[in-house]
């Protein structure tokens, strides 16, 4: 199959996938779309109120510099991926082919809204650059942490899993 064909089959059955859900997805595209307008104002305040709680403390690292000369990313569609949205993205700024350069930014429901997830988009966009090794270190749970597990508990509609 030619390069081009494979191309227009996967736009168009990425275009089918996107028109499930149309009113939450417009939802998500919002929630892209103001923290796309934070991060090019450079507000940090703003930008934190449109990320997760866990993806907050990397809004202090945001390239704000290099972001200024670019362009926005072209949000192409949202799909809903079992409780979190997947906003597929083209990145105008993509010298080498043409803007053609695509991505994934995740959206999570969390204590009731619509937020931004730097950290998983971060881990489903990065390729690991060698063997690596994971250790989880048990702890014991923070008054923050349970906290924040009660607050997602009663963000939670009644019989949906708590994620």
């Amino acid at each position: 199959m030619a390069p081009r064909n494979s191309l227009a089959i996967g736009a168009l059955a990425l275009l089918a996938a996107c028109a499930r859900d149309a009113g939450a997805a417009d939802a998500v595209l919002a929630t892209f779309a103001r923290f796309q307008d934070a991060l090019f104002a450079r507000d940090a305040a703003a930008l934190r109120a449109v990320v997760t709680d866990e993806s907050a403390p990397v809004v202090d690292e945001m390239p704000f510099d290099r972001v200024r000369g670019q362009q926005p990313l072209q949000a192409l569609c949202a799909t809903d991926e079992r409780g979190r949205w997947f906003v597929h993205v083209r990145d105008p700024n993509a010298g080498g082919s043409g803007g053609l350069a695509g991505g994934i930014y995740v959206v999570v429901r969390e204590n009731g809204r619509l937020v931004v997830d730097l950290i998983a988009t971060a881990a489903m966009n990065s390729t690991p650059t060698g063997p690596g090794r994971t250790e989880v270190t048990p702890r014991e749970l923070t008054p923050d942490d349970l906290e924040r597990v009660r607050q997602r508990e009663l963000a939670t509609p009644p019989g949906a899993p708590v994620r």
